[in-house]
């Protein structure tokens, strides 16, 4: 019966091992029946009989327990069901003893026609209904709560490989590179600019640093990381883009995961026009329940969007059992970025 756990993954059943496996179980089933019953497992008179008789019962069992297994794994293992517990084990319950029964009155008048004394034991067959349906409903949800964990260490690792390639798309050389030809323009013009262009570029680079192990970081040092890149993209937008702040609520101290508020810049910068006929304004509300940043829309044409920066984010806060979430109605952008 425990191979049956392969038809809940997503690797192929292999059918000659789960009927073997039912097969077995419903040979110990029998002689466990008559050891408890009878007290032997010699019933009949002969060997040919014994043979017979057994073979004539273990097949219905079998049947029984393929069934069941097959109803469980199966037929009932999809929506509604698969999330509520009790509904799914009732419904289990009923499909399983209507084929039980179905298919041992099927036998028997097959059976019967061969040997029109044929006695049925409706007491055994209760008792070995109830325990098949037990017995796969135990191996259902232990198979099942391994899956679980199987999936949310799988979420975790998901979660890492982001967490590793945004901190590489951070210290990204086009993005180096792009800076250090801003620092160059900016030093043969304003020397007192350059200087606090490069302080804004070495900070950024030590909170990258600071940070890329971490799974989350306090707000306060994710603004102050957020106003050194914000004083960058000033310089290179020539300030059409803006950011307006409003806090209604002191959240320093609460946490959130690394490179939110900048991945979120990045992607308004990266998916919108921003120019002098087209400014942008990003509004970033933060109070005590989340944050809230908004755009409007001014989408660039021929962009395209791998959705790489929302998909990491949404992964690390699912890792840490928060929602985050983003809608776009076409006129404004929204996202709401959860307290971790």
């Amino acid at each position: 019966m425990k191979t049956m756990t392969i038809s809940t993954d997503s690797r192929p059943v292999r059918i000659p091992l789960v009927a073997l496996a039912v097969l077995g179980y419903a040979v110990f089933l029998r002689l466990c029946y008559c050891l408890l019953v009878h007290g032997t497992v010699l019933l009949y008179g002969g060997w040919k009989e014994e043979i017979i008789y057994h073979v004539a019962n273990i097949l219905p069992m079998a049947a029984m327990a393929g069934g069941c297994a097959c109803i469980v794994f199966l037929v009932t293992d999809r929506g509604v069901l698969r999330e509520r517990f009790f509904l799914k084990s009732c419904v289990d319950a009923v499909l399983t003893f209507i084929l039980t029964w179905a298919g041992y009155f099927a036998l028997l008048a097959i059976y019967r026609l061969f040997h029109q004394s044929w006695n049925v034991d409706y007491g055994g067959i209760i008792v070995i209904f109830l325990v098949t349906w037990l017995l796969t409903e135990c191996f259902y949800y232990m198979i099942r709560s391994r899956r679980e964990l199987k999936k949310a260490e799988y979420q975790k690792l998901r979660a890492v490989q982001y967490q590793f390639d945004a901190f590489r798309a951070q210290v990204n050389p086009h993005f180096l590179f792009n800076s250090l030809n801003m620092l160059m323009d900016i030093i043969e013009t304003d020397t007192k600019k350059a200087g606090r262009f490069t302080e804004a570029l070495s900070d950024i680079y030590r909170y990258v640093l600071q940070t890329h192990s971490k799974s989350s970081v306090c707000l306060s040092d994710e603004m102050a990381f957020l106003e050194s890149y914000l004083h960058i993209l000033g310089l290179k937008y020539n300030n059409f883009l803006s950011v307006r702040m409003e806090v209604s609520a002191d959240c320093g101290k609460k946490r959130i995961v690394p490179f939110t508020m900048q991945l979120l810049i990045e992607n308004v910068t990266k998916h919108n026009v921003i120019s002098e006929k087209c400014p942008m304004e990003v509004k970033i509300d933060i109070n005590e329940e989340n944050i809230i940043i908004a755009n409007r829309i001014a989408r660039k044409k021929n962009g395209v969007s791998s959705g790489l920066g929302l998909k990491y984010l949404q992964s690390q806060y699912e890792a840490a059992g928060k929602v985050f979430s983003v809608t776009d109605d076409g006129e404004y952008f929204t996202a709401s970025v959860p307290y971790v």
